[in-house]
């Protein structure tokens, strides 16, 4: 009889993101994120990577689970991005409408600006790899520029240059994290930028009317804005092959 040839189990590697959204709107449900900035402003620390996709949805999370990682993961980079609504100005609420309730004209600015005054922790199991102020954790993608329709102003703000290289990069080969292991990120408002959250009215809401000539006239539809604090994890993850499942 032939020797029989053994070889290690190996897996197949994938660049694979993670990321995990919370939505600040007023009519977020719980595993969505908060109903308004001054709820955000009342929590200590923002957990993330503790929802699922079947909860919120792929635009905010790829994870099947919110406990432990499903396959082994090598983590090369990690991003954050705050993404502010958008603010009214007196133009659009005397002009078109679009937006009601109370709000200020430069919140969304205020928004944004509120990660100069925000830290992060990444833990793996019980280890804290990463600690740091977000604005050295550029996300590396989103939208960029300025456009301006008639007093409806839309600012592509990113934290960092929208390139897929910006982010924190992770030394050497990166982080080897096994499957099943737990992790999450965490930010931490500053005492100030907690003081500035709660002083914020808002998100407002859009009023849209589609055809406000119409006889009669239909009825006004309104809308939740929506504000974003997304991270977002690069690298790959290791997929068993098929005939050679192990553990």
């Amino acid at each position: 009889m032939a020797d029989e040839i053994t070889r290690a189990e190996m897996n197949v590697r994938e660049n694979w993101p993670i990321y995990d959204t919370i939505q600040i709107r007023n009519d977020a449900k719980e595993k969505e994120g908060y109903s308004s900035f001054q709820a955000l402003a009342a929590i200590d620390e923002v957990p993330f990577f503790d929802q699922r996709k079947s909860d919120v949805g792929i635009a905010y999370t790829n994870r099947d689970s919110n406990e432990a990682l499903e396959f082994v993961y090598n983590l090369k980079k990690i991003g954050v991005a705050f993404r502010p609504h958008l603010a009214r100005t007196p133009s659009v609420e005397t002009e078109l409408g679009v937006i009601v309730g109370a709000d200020n004209p430069i919140s969304s600015a205020l928004f944004f600006h509120l990660m100069d005054h925000c830290g992060a922790v990444l833990k793996i199991r019980e280890d804290n790899k990463l600690i740091s102020t977000i604005p050295l954790m550029p996300e590396g993608g989103g939208i960029s520029g300025f456009m301006q329709n008639p007093g409806w102003p839309v600012v592509g703000a990113n934290n960092g240059w929208p390139d897929e290289r910006n982010g924190y990069w992770f030394s050497g080969e990166g982080i080897a994290i096994p499957r099943g292991a737990t992790f999450n990120v965490r930010l931490r408002f500053s005492t100030y930028a907690k003081r500035l959250l709660s002083s914020l009215i808002g998100p407002p809401q859009y009023l849209l009317n589609l055809d406000p000539g119409s006889v009669p006239p239909p009825a006004d539809v309104k809308v939740p804005a929506c504000a974003l604090i997304r991270v977002a994890l690069s690298g790959w993850r290791g997929v068993q092959q098929r005939g050679e499942l192990h553990y």
